[in-house]
């Protein structure tokens, strides 16, 4: 298959060519027309070619931040927020011990590491748990057995609601054990609420 081509005769004369057409016509064969195309294609690309760009800054501007309280609100990052207490076994009831912290009004308590370490004999402790309430429901995170069987070292996101209280509970094998005791301690960011 070709394509053929001819172009109409411009000048009235004949001049023993066919009349109305330019020489004798002229036919394009399949590769000939793909050589035309890439030849054009190239010489389209080189007309577009990217030309090289110089950007001259002038001396730099200082930014004066005017809400810093505004954009750290945005980013999440508010006050830092931490807790620590501890608890002996048997109060409020018998092989348990509880610790509670309040968390501010309107603001919301972001837990984001949290650790516990009970004084007793070796693998007394059966759970340790920490509870917070976000709107009307109460969750409680039992939290496993690290570094030892007696506590527990992590890293969490946990959320209490402001007004409300974080609990920290260890229960115990011993009931009748009323020496031992448990420190707490929690970490993470005061959230602002409105």
């Amino acid at each position: 298959m070709f394509v053929e081509f001819r172009t109409r005769e411009v000048i009235a004369s004949g001049g023993g060519s066919s009349p109305g057409y330019l020489g004798l016509g002229h036919a394009i064969m399949p590769n000939q027309f793909t050589v035309i195309q890439a030849t054009i294609g190239v010489l389209f690309l080189l007309g577009c070619a990217p030309l090289p760009v110089t950007v001259v800054n002038p001396t730099p501007l200082s930014v004066t931040v005017a809400n810093p309280g505004d954009i750290a609100k945005a980013e999440g990052i508010q006050r830092p927020y931490q807790a620590w207490g501890d608890c002996n076994y048997g109060k409020p009831t018998p092989g348990a011990c509880n610790f509670t912290v309040t968390t501010p009004p309107a603001q919301r308590i972001v837990i984001e590491f949290a650790s516990a370490l009970c004084v007793m004999g070796a693998d007394q402790v059966i759970d340790m748990s920490i509870s917070t309430t976000v709107g009307d429901q109460t969750a409680v995170h039992h939290m496993e057995g690290s570094p030892g069987p007696n506590g527990f070292t992590r890293v969490v996101k946990l959320y209490a609601d402001p007004s409300t209280t974080i609990l920290f509970n260890s229960v115990s094998r011993n009931t009748s054990n009323k020496t031992s005791f448990c420190s707490f301690s929690l970490s993470g960011q005061a959230v602002s609420v409105l």
